[in-house]
Order: structure tokens, then sequence, then C-alpha cells
């Protein structure tokens, strides 16, 4: 499992990467988390939503692809 750490202005954390890790999305996500938002494009959720629908509290956001729509703004508009 490759584990790298992101560091923004506002805070830290750690991105999982590992084969199969959708499957086991759970173990990784704190409980007392809250609503979740899982920002992706329609055709990368209509390959892998399916596996992420035991997270009753997650609502997907649909954007549009491109480098240019992963801003904050766009999650903002």
């Amino acid at each position: 499992m490759a584990r790298y750490t992101v560091t923004t202005p506002g805070r830290q954390y750690d991105a999982i990467i590992e084969r199969g890790v959708l499957n086991r999305i759970q173990q990784w996500i704190p409980q007392k988390s809250g609503k979740i938002f899982i920002v992706t494009t329609r055709d990368v959720w209509d390959l892998h939503g399916a596996r992420l629908a035991g997270l009753t509290s997650a609502m997907p956001l649909f954007f549009s692809g491109g480098e240019s729509r992963k801003r904050l703004s766009e999650v903002e508009a």
C-alpha cells in the first residue's frame, strides 16, 4: 500500500493508493464523519460508484472532466 501525505494551507491528510481500496473504503472513513461528498465525473461513477453503495451518508457531486474543473470554485458554484 502506498500512502502519500497531502499538505494544503488548511490541513494535512493521507492519500492511500492500493489495488481494491474501494472495496474496503469504510475502514478508512471515521465513524463520526457526518455527510460524505464524493467529487467525481459521471463516467467514473458509472464504473466504480456501486462499490461505494455501503456508504449510506455519501452523496456524489458530478463535475465535467478536465484539470480546469478541479478547483474549489467549481464546488462553490
